[in-house]
């Protein structure tokens, strides 16, 4: 999912972006590829929409915090964080 609105890099004020695939664009880390998380029969509605909700919620938290708290895998990691 591509984020075009709002500039997610302005509302960061400097930071790099937390748990994105790019930066700019703000491409979002919604699922883990190749996990079956998400394939393409999947409903939108059902899938990356509330996902989507749920990265905002946990990124404007990131803005006040500067901890990411939506848990999920990062690059390099060996295991998926627990939350």
């Amino acid at each position: 999912m591509i984020v075009e609105g709002p500039n997610l890099r302005g509302l960061a004020e400097g930071r790099r972006l937390p748990h994105v695939y790019t930066q700019d664009p703000a491409r979002l880390c919604l699922y883990l590829p190749g996990t079956g998380e998400w394939r393409p029969e999947l409903r939108l509605d059902e899938t990356m929409l509330p996902w989507s909700v749920i990265w905002f919620f946990y990124f404007e938290d990131w803005l006040e915090s500067d901890d990411w708290k939506g848990g999920g895998k990062h690059p390099g990691d060996d295991e998926p964080f627990e939350n």
